[in-house]
């Protein structure tokens, strides 16, 4: 008997150790709303567990978790523990949401938790008729326009609606803006205001600004975002501090559709660079407006506008048959935040080599395309009237760089020869000056030789041809630029190198216009011009990854060496096809 007694003791000891150990899931939610968050719990009692797997959340998507919290009791000296576990779920379709159990090894077993299986219905619209009837909280997400071109700036705001007391604002899941660049602003009117809607005299705030800049046509989606808040449910004080008592609430945004256009292409004037805004302008600035046609000049211009500076080129400046004008050089380039928008500027010096003397008013011109008229315009910029004086060399080549220019160029500055006379006391025969006059024939019969030879080769080209003739070493210069993007880790800019040595290299090769630049067209001239289909493959390859990447936030080192390995191979091998044709 006693036997028996002890045995029956010591099962029921057992019997209780297990039945004490509890892993369970449990939500307060009967039913679930699309795009609705709610919570799930995971509990361990009395458990001494490690190593936990959460379950599948099925079509749910996890907004945050788990967030853990332990609790211990003790009461008449008997000691209880809880360990929780819980996850904020957002369901992403109708029908039946099934969570499969979740698992922890405790005592050398798994322990598993019940399943849930919960419905999901369609969440209730905003009615912002007369007779809808609205929470009250909400955020919605709101755009200054629902149609936009291609480049073309637009604001997105979270803006928040509320008829109580609320603390702890957060967004805890948004958008990936596929599609888009998007910058978040800081600089923008964060006061409330009072707005009455159906009735109801809702306080208003904007709580987060996106500028968003498409980067092809099309209809795109913003997806819906969370935000989490405090409401204030009530006060409490405690010595000399009063505390709220407060109950969470996640509110959910609805999506926003945007329709993309492109940009018109009929009608782009020659100086349209890609820039899209509605307040774009140019300045010129000279170190000085008095020099010789010995000397060189360097004109600093500058480009400021509420668009993706980063997509501007740089305005191509012609100033006649007077005027020699060299690739730009980038000084500054930069975004900023102004009257709550995105802004940007980029500063650029270029080299000018006056060849004729006179009076000279210089005039840059940049075309943006403004979407408010929906047509394209030209900002100009006059620089102080040059006077240029003749030279001793008169302007052939012998340069002197102006002391306030920062442009410095070697190569523009051969050493000067010095040519020395006889005494004229010196007989004539046989003299210096009589060997130069009888050799002056042979050297105007050489001289003509080699201006034609010079004149075939090129150095008589039309820009458009010189353009064509140095593709291949702007477009190195650009990848060197990529380079050292690349070994900061700054990806958006090694992307935006590569992208603009690509379409600068075809851009010039082609005489392909910034307005026209597509790539059905780029695939097209290549096609025609003969080049393999697997070089163009590559090409376009390269220039899909960069677009990706630039509004994707990619930044891989390993993809960014691989693309640089690449980018240069692949204009080589174009360029090789295309003299070989030729």
């Amino acid at each position: 008997m006693l036997r028996q007694y002890l045995l029956f003791c010591l099962l029921s000891l057992a019997a209780d150790t297990v039945f004490a150990q509890q892993f369970t899931a449990y939500t307060s939610e009967k039913t679930a709303v699309v795009n609705q968050p709610f919570e799930v719990v995971y509990t361990l009692s009395d458990i001494n567990a490690r190593d936990f797997s959460p379950p599948d959340f099925g079509t749910a998507k996890v907004i945050s978790g788990p967030n853990q919290s332990t609790s211990t009791t003790i009461i008449n000296g008997v000691t209880n523990s809880e360990i929780t576990l819980g996850y904020t779920l957002m369901p992403t379709q109708t029908g039946t949401l099934n969570i499969s159990p979740a698992s922890v090894k405790a005592g050398g077993r798994t322990l598993r938790s019940n399943a849930l299986r919960m419905e999901v219905k369609e969440g209730r619209k905003l009615d912002f008729t007369e007779k809808g009837d609205l929470p009250d909280v909400f955020v919605r997400l709101e755009t200054n326009t629902d149609s936009a071109y291609t480049g073309q700036q637009i604001l997105l705001d979270y803006r928040l609606y509320t008829l109580v007391d609320l603390q702890n604002i957060n967004i805890v899941s948004e958008s990936e803006y596929a599609g888009f660049f998007y910058e978040p602003l800081r600089r923008f009117n964060k006061n409330q205001a009072s707005q009455t809607i159906n009735g109801k005299n809702y306080v208003t705030q904007i709580i987060r600004r996106i500028a968003l800049f498409p980067q092809q046509a099309g209809n795109f989606e913003i997806e819906p975002s969370q935000v989490t808040a405090q409401i204030v449910t009530g006060r409490r004080r405690s010595g000399f501090f009063t505390f709220a008592d407060t109950k969470p609430v996640y509110l959910t945004t609805e999506s926003v559709n945007l329709m993309v256009r492109s940009l018109p292409s009929g009608n782009a004037p020659a100086a349209f660079t890609g820039a899209v805004g509605d307040d774009f302008e140019v300045s010129v600035v000279t170190p000085r407006a008095q020099l010789t046609t010995d000397d060189a000049l360097a004109l600093r211009v500058t480009v400021r506008g509420n668009g993706d500076i980063k997509r501007v080129q740089l305005p191509k400046l012609d100033f006649g048959k007077n005027f020699e004008v060299y690739d730009p050089k980038v000084l500054q380039e930069e975004n900023y935040e102004n009257r709550g928008q995105l802004y940007g500027k980029k500063i650029a010096e270029y080299l000018v080599l006056p060849k004729k003397a006179g009076e000279y008013k210089l005039q840059a011109d940049f075309a943006f395309f403004n979407p408010d008229s929906a047509a394209y315009q030209t900002a100009f910029a006059v620089t102080p009237t040059l006077f240029i004086q003749k030279g001793v060399n008169d302007g052939n080549r012998n340069i002197n760089i102006s002391p306030d220019s920062a442009a410095k160029d070697d190569t523009l500055r051969p050493d000067k020869s010095e040519v020395s006379f006889s005494s004229p006391s010196a007989p004539f025969f046989g003299s210096t000056f009589f060997w130069i006059l009888t050799g002056l024939p042979f050297l105007g019969f050489a001289g003509a030789m080699w201006y034609k030879k010079k004149s075939q080769s090129g150095e008589t080209l039309s820009p458009e041809e010189y353009k064509m003739q140095q593709a291949v070493r702007v477009a190195r210069e650009r990848l060197s630029a990529g380079r050292k993007y690349m070994e900061e880790g700054n990806s958006r800019a090694f992307y935006d190198e590569v992208s603009r040595a690509f379409l600068g290299y075809v851009g010039d090769k082609l005489q392909i216009p910034p307005a026209r630049m597509s790539k059905a067209n780029v695939r097209q001239r290549l096609e025609e011009l003969r080049v393999g289909s697997a070089k163009i493959d590559d090409f376009i390859g390269i220039l899909r990854t960069c677009e990706t990447a630039l509004f994707a936030g990619k930044d891989n080192s390993a993809a960014m060496s691989e693309i640089y390995q690449n980018a240069e191979g692949v204009i080589i091998a174009i360029e090789e096809e295309l003299i070989t044709d030729g």
